[in-house]
């Protein structure tokens, strides 16, 4: 058996490594072909040795027909493509992401074209007829990249993720604020360090003084500390103590979410309904509806025992093994 995994995003996001992660255990079983877009020949590079037991091939449709896939996983947030309707045995769709500005809704009309929807969040479908949510539609669990365990280190460090359409910039401000002495600000991604940049340069032009003044702050004494993107997620979540995720308006796929919390790690997280209802009352957790003070309070105060209290308690509601099996039983469920 033939498994493709169509996806109009590539690079080092969760949905990737979502569907890598998957492809690695299926892998065990069948041959699995992994169609990505090009982002950068280093990022290219570095995911074909980190998953050397999967085949990555091109999205154009003739590589894609000639493959004569049994199977096929499409992840379309941005289009439609004519792989769509390529000849398919078994035809899945995954949707990952809650932002209302992408391109492609679910519809029942869109959700014809494939043999099953595969969504992470429940806003993800509520469009959706009640008929085709139940007869085509399952929720099913993140599964995030933690298969190792790191000892516990105190970094004094807060990592931002996501770039500059996935940042509150406001609540990113408070966190900046609220950071204790000694304690620095990470990123992974340039759209950051050049958004701010630009912000507080056109707020100066603007002449809203009081935006402008905080931005600058941000920008000379608080600005994230660029550090190179990890394929290595061991690495990664070794960096930092808390983690901050705080899109604006959505939530992702928020993979790294359950990452941080199996490693242990605070994560300080958007007062947004997907996030509330998948992460709140969690230890470890801090919703962003608090003062300043409550955060560098939290911050202080993260040690061993906190550490382990995070990694027990999110080990109770997660189980990346189960995850990988529910995955594997719905994508075979036809074999």
């Amino acid at each position: 058996m033939r498994v493709l995994f169509y996806s109009q995003v590539g690079g080092m996001g969760g949905s990737t490594r979502l569907l890598l992660n998957l492809g690695r255990h299926l892998a065990d079983e069948t041959e699995v072909f992994v169609a990505l877009p090009e982002v950068n020949d280093s990022i290219d590079r570095d995911l074909r040795l980190a998953y050397p037991d999967l085949h990555f091939i091109n999205q154009d449709l003739d590589t894609l027909n000639a493959l004569k896939a049994d199977a096929a996983l499409f992840h379309l947030p941005l289009s439609l493509p004519a792989a769509v309707d390529m000849d398919v045995r078994y035809k899945y769709a995954v949707s990952m992401e809650i932002i209302e500005s992408l391109p492609v809704i679910f519809t029942d009309e869109l959700v014809s074209k494939f043999d099953h929807l595969f969504y992470l969040h429940e806003e993800q479908v509520q469009d959706l007829s009640e008929r085709v949510q139940k007869e085509c539609c399952s929720l099913m669990p993140l599964i995030n990249n933690i298969n190792f365990s790191l000892p516990f280190k105190k970094t004094k460090t807060v990592a931002v993720i996501g770039g500059r359409r996935k940042v509150s910039w406001v609540q990113l401000l408070r966190i900046a604020a609220s950071l204790p002495y000694g304690y620095r600000l990470v990123n992974w991604s340039e759209e950051v360090h050049d958004h701010v940049n630009f912000r507080w340069r056109r707020l100066l032009r603007y002449r809203w003084l009081k935006q402008y003044l905080q931005y600058r702050w941000l920008y000379f004494r608080k600005r994230p500390q660029l550090l190179p993107v990890e394929i290595d997620v061991r690495t990664m979540m070794s960096q930092f103590d808390a983690l901050v995720h705080v899109p604006s308006f959505s939530n992702g796929t928020s993979t790294v979410v359950s990452d941080a919390l199996q490693c242990g790690k605070l994560v300080f997280l958007s007062n947004i309904p997907g996030t509330v209802r998948a992460y709140s009352g969690l230890p470890g957790v801090i919703i962003l509806d608090k003062g300043i003070r409550h955060y560098s309070d939290v911050l202080e105060a993260y040690d061993e025992d906190v550490w382990l209290q995070i990694k027990r308690a999110y080990g109770h509601v997660y189980s990346r093994k189960d995850a990988l099996r529910q995955w594997r039983d719905a994508i075979f469920e036809g074999k």
